[in-house]
Parts: C-alpha cells; structure tokens; sequence
C-alpha cells in the first residue's frame, strides 16, 4: 500500500459515481503503528531525493526490497514493522519531532471528528501523497459529495496573522515586534493539492470529472500552542455559530482558518450550510 492509498479499499476497476467505502478505523490504527515504529526508529532520516527516486519504481516488490536495503543502511531493518513500508518511508523523509507530532496529532484529531461524525456517514484519509510538495494531511468525504480538505500547522508559541495586502500568512513571537514570513505558506500549498487532487485522485472523489470539481473547502488547523490573531471583521465569515477566518487568494480560491478546538464545529456548521445550499438550488431548479 503506497502512502497516497493510506485508509483506502483497492481502486474499482471503473469509474463510479459513489467511491468505495474507507474504513476510518482502519486508517488510524496504522497511523497509530506508525507512531509506535517511529519511538522505535528514533533519530533515522531518509533523503528525499532517495524517496523520489525509490517512488518512481513500478514493480512493487522490487520497491519494498530497495525501501529494505535503505532501512538496513540505517541500522533499523531487523524491527518488526507492520505500518505499511511507503507511509513508513514517507515519514522518514521527515525531522524526527516534526513526523512524530504530526501523526500524533493527526490520530487526536481523526478520532475526534469520527467520534462526531459517525452518524453522518464521514469517512476521512491521510497523508496523501504529493510528488512535488508536502503531502495533503486529511480529507474529509460525506455521503452526498461533500468534501474537507484539511491542513495541520503549528508555529511554536507564536500568534498567526493573514497579511491582506501581501496574501500570505505570518506568524507573531510574543517578543517580536514585527512578523516573520512562514516559509511554506499554506495558501500556496493548500492551492497546489487542490489542483492535484481533483486531477489524479478520482478514486476518492467518485471518478467523474463533475465529482472531482465539487467544492472543496480548504481548512488550514492552527494547533496549540500557536493561535490565530484576531484580524479585521470583514475578513471572517459566519456559518451557524461558526465565525471563521477567510483568507482569500486573487491568483484563484480562498482558505478558512481555524484553531485546533473549533474544527469540529466549523465542519458541522459548513456541512449543514452546503447541504442547505444544495437543496434551494433545487428547488429553484
């Protein structure tokens, strides 16, 4: 299983309107093991460039044998590992406190939107795998074709500010007394798996072409101890008792800024809005 299938049923061999379905359990009890392998692993790094290169291999076993050899060169090939081989892979492309901060908070969070939206049907996949940027954190899939992309940031004790005139997004140190630019900004990067995701990965989507271009809000997760700045009033948009952070991009899209504890309610209150929306479009219809 490749990172880019992590929490995902084998592809149907055609194209159909409703995708197959995505056992959210299953999804974090390997990102679960993933932690566990990487205690176990410690400080072990993998180049990126050797990750691209092994990616591009077709033939699977030939792909695991090399993902082996590198494990092997690192001294670590004897654990047992049961997370699959690419996501383990994946994250050892990674610092060793950033991997390991970002799947234990994305378990926390995946087993909090499951334990909210069970009855509703979500089903939700991970670190989807990007070949030129970061990977994509979660999406989120309801039944209807209604769909989340979510991005996970966190800057240290800092406060994270939208710059209207510049569009870009920068964090505030308490002793600073002016900005600092965030070096992967995460409009551009929300922008980028927007594009690829509806392009090549269908599978997920539903498979048609309409399907892919279904609204696909983009949520960028601000996680303690950073914390979004209070900005303008007319930056923020009301959905329900949901008051959330628009920020909005000339170049194409916009994104929705949230801290970690109001994710819940913004996904509860915009899934209420769009089905709303959907079913006046019909009646005018």
């Amino acid at each position: 299983m490749s990172a880019s299938q992590l929490g995902k049923t084998k592809p149907p061999t055609e194209w159909r309107e409703y995708p197959e379905p995505i056992d959210n359990q299953q999804v974090i009890r390997t990102l679960e093991q993933a932690l566990q392998d990487l205690e176990k692993i410690g400080d072990v790094t993998i180049p990126k460039e050797t990750h691209l290169a092994i990616r591009e291999i077709e033939d699977a076993k030939l792909r695991e044998e090399r993902i082996f050899a590198v494990l092997e060169a690192a001294g670590v090939a004897s654990l047992p590992f049961s997370t699959p081989l690419s996501l383990l892979f994946l994250l050892l492309g990674w610092r060793q406190g950033v991997r390991y901060e970002k799947v234990r908070r994305l378990v926390a969070l995946m087993k909090e939107l499951d334990e909210a939206f069970k009855e509703q049907g979500i089903e939700m996949t991970a670190l989807v795998e990007h070949p030129t940027n970061e990977p994509v954190d979660l999406l989120l899939r309801f039944p209807g074709k209604h769909f989340f992309l979510l991005c996970i940031r966190s800057y240290g004790d800092a406060e994270v500010v939208f710059n209207e005139k510049r569009q870009r997004f920068f964090q505030k140190k308490p002793d600073d007394k002016g900005l600092r630019s965030i070096l992967l900004d995460p409009v551009d990067t929300l922008m980028q798996h927007v594009v690829w995701l509806q392009k090549h990965y269908r599978p997920f989507f539903g498979g048609t072409s309409r399907a892919a271009k279904r609204p696909l809000p983009r949520i960028l997760v601000i996680w303690k101890p950073s914390r979004l700045a209070q900005h303008r009033e007319e930056l923020y948009e009301t959905f329900g008792e949901a008051k959330v952070l628009s920020a909005r991009y000339e170049k194409g899209g916009s994104l929705f800024a949230v801290n970690r504890e109001d994710v819940v309610v913004f996904v509860k209150e915009y899934l209420a809005f769009r089905i709303n929306k959907e079913r006046g479009d019909e009646r005018v219809d």
